[in-house]
């Protein structure tokens, strides 16, 4: 059953993007690179908060194999670097391919900016300053366009997704999907490699159909679990737990007749609890609200 709350979890998150959509990871970048809609260098500065990034199913399991992430990686990929032509290749095939079919500004930004050759150049000013205790070549970038918030890519998503092909049955939810060679790690934090399912997809393949946990199944449970990891106080598999009652401040608001903006300055002020989890305000739905402005109310 714990698999199917996690799934059930991940469908009540996904409408306020809290938790990685499937083909998501998570890295930590140390240099962000801002660039226009056309590909053009605006500036690069020095970062170091975790992001969710594109990847693809081996790049997000990989160890020293030569996957690429879609845009965002370290410059082994990215940089074009002496040494690593055939990373910097394999990235620039993906990228190049995704941007054939899918209208992404940012992808498109990047793959222009990136095959220029200049990006390496341009940062290593900040290389320089910096003075991490790694190599050159393991300093993941991320990129940034005017007016976008996020590395997420919905649209990604949804073109990885229906790229794969049918090979088994999932065994959590019983229909059939796309069984992969391996599965998320980083469950706890980035680097622990610590996974929850495992494969051994050399002699898996070899029976058909397939019976394990299917690649979306799996990508919901595992993003789901990180995500609890970062947010304390939660609690997953219980409908009356404290989890399932926080809804998201326009909800609650809604469910008052507030407005959204007094609602939130109330919670600014530290006078109505709330959790914040990513970039949105979450509720308990039981958590009564009073507004002095409003007839019959007490302040």
């Amino acid at each position: 059953m714990m698999y199917k709350d996690l799934l059930e979890l991940y469908d009540k998150l996904e409408p306020y993007n809290v938790v990685a959509p499937p083909a998501h990871t998570t890295i930590t970048p140390k240099i962000g690179v801002l660039l226009d809609l056309y590909g053009n260098f605006m500036g690069a500065t020095y970062v170091n908060e975790t992001a969710i990034v594109p990847c693809t199913e081996k790049s997000e399991y990989r160890t020293s194999g030569p996957y690429p992430h879609l845009i965002h990686d370290n410059l082994s990929y990215v940089g074009n670097l002496p040494g690593y032509e055939s990373r910097y290749e394999l990235y620039i095939t993906q990228l190049e391919d995704y941007v054939s079919h899918v209208d992404d500004a940012l992808a498109r930004a990047v793959c222009a900016h990136v095959k220029t050759g200049m990006l390496l150049a341009e940062i290593q000013p900040i290389i320089s300053a910096i003075k991490l205790a790694i190599p050159a070549n393991m300093i993941p970038i991320v990129f940034g366009i005017p007016g976008l918030k996020t590395t997420v890519s919905q649209a990604w998503s949804e073109y990885y997704v229906n790229q794969l092909p049918i090979n088994g049955v999932c065994s959590i939810t019983g229909e059939p999907a796309y069984i992969p060679e391996g599965y998320p790690k980083n469950l706890r934090k980035q680097g622990d490699m610590a996974k929850l399912f495992q494969l051994n997809s050399k002699k898996a393949i070899s029976y058909a159909p397939i019976c394990a946990p299917g690649y979306i199944a799996s990508q919901k449970i595992c993003h789901t679990l990180q995500w609890l990891t970062s947010a304390p106080d939660v609690t997953v598999g219980n409908d009356e737990g404290p989890l399932y009652n926080m809804i998201p401040l326009k909800e609650y608001a809604e469910l008052r007749g507030a407005n959204p903006a007094n609602v939130r300055q109330k919670i600014l002020r530290g006078t109505l609890p709330a959790k914040k989890i990513g970039s949105e305000w979450f509720l308990d739905i039981n958590t009564p609200y009073t507004d002095a402005r409003r007839k019959g109310e007490e302040p």
